[in-house]
């Protein structure tokens, strides 16, 4: 009977996953669930089905939506709630007018950064004019120079909050001296707006710059993970056994640390995730998810 169970179980979500394919909501072959689930034996096939049930994907459409919301709920920032409409509405205009949009950067920075896409959309879909948007050195010399716009960090994916906090204590060299958006914290209001956030990666910036407003399409709690048996992912029944799971096809791809590092089996943190977007692929994610080693047929891939 339970066998029979679990059969009608992957049944609905094989056929979920098809109709999010036809209704173009996932894109035809970024997600290959039936060659990932072809990974995975008999016995182990049932967890595999309840992690493929439990994983988030992103297309395009999907990001911009939430990175739009993200931005506007910026304006919640903005003049006081006993305005009327058309003041908030002019002070809105105002900001937008005026704000600095700078992209997140990864430890060694480089054109190809997700935030860098970040922040054209910011002037495609927002309506930022071009001249607002910033590298983060010319965005600390404007600062340093007297500039008290405000500072509006872009990004696709906040896990750890690793790269935003390399970019907020980066230095650099200015015609005023050698400065960070750190040391400059108080001399301009500073958001942080991005698609996705881990409550692991806020509570992380949030102690390290409490002065930087944190805006995002959608918070993932600390629940939503693979790696707790306490998690939303799994029944009470099923959670050692999907750990273990976990943890056995990850050594058998080579993530064998247990450092929180890049090769963890549990993703960079211990963050443990199943989340994709159609141009990412966070390194939070258990790696069983998009690796390809030793004929592993990954369920996404890392571009």
């Amino acid at each position: 009977m339970s066998n029979l169970t679990q059969l009608a179980d992957e049944i609905q979500v094989m056929d979920a996953c098809d109709r999010l394919i036809d209704l173009a909501i996932w894109p035809r072959g970024k997600i290959e669930y039936r060659g990932w689930l072809a990974n995975f034996d008999r016995a182990d096939r049932p967890l595999a089905v309840q992690m493929l049930s439990r994983f988030t994907f992103l297309s395009h459409a999907l990001v911009d939506r939430l990175f739009v919301s993200a931005f506007h709920d910026v304006s919640n920032f903005v003049g006081s709630r006993g305005q009327d409409f058309p003041t908030r509405q002019s002070l809105w205009q105002a900001f937008c007018a005026q704000a600095i949009v700078v992209p997140v950067m990864g430890e060694n920075p480089n054109p190809s950064d997700s935030g860098w896409g970040f922040a054209r959309k910011a002037r495609q879909l927002l309506g930022i004019p071009e001249g607002n948007l910033m590298q983060p050195q010319e965005a600390v010399e404007a600062v340093a120079s007297g500039s008290s716009a405000p500072v509006v960090f872009v990004d696709d994916f906040v896990g750890s909050g690793d790269q935003f906090l390399r970019t907020w204590r980066r230095r650099h060299e200015t015609t005023a001296g050698t400065w960070s958006f750190a040391q400059l914290a108080g001399r301009m209001p500073v958001f942080y707006c991005n698609v996705f956030m881990t409550q692991y990666g806020r509570n992380r910036i949030a102690r390290a710059a409490p002065t930087v407003r944190l805006v995002t399409g959608n918070m993932i709690p600390l629940d939503h993970n693979h790696i707790s048996s306490d998690s939303v992912i799994w029944t009470k029944a099923q959670g050692t056994s999907g750990i273990r799971l976990a943890r056995r096809i990850g050594h058998s791809l080579g993530y064998t640390a247990t450092n929180g590092g890049l090769r963890d089996w549990r993703g960079y943190h211990k963050l443990g995730l199943g989340i994709a977007m159609e141009d990412s692929v966070p390194d939070a994610n258990l790696p069983l998810f998009f690796e390809d080693a030793n004929g592993w047929q990954p369920l996404v891939r890392r571009s």
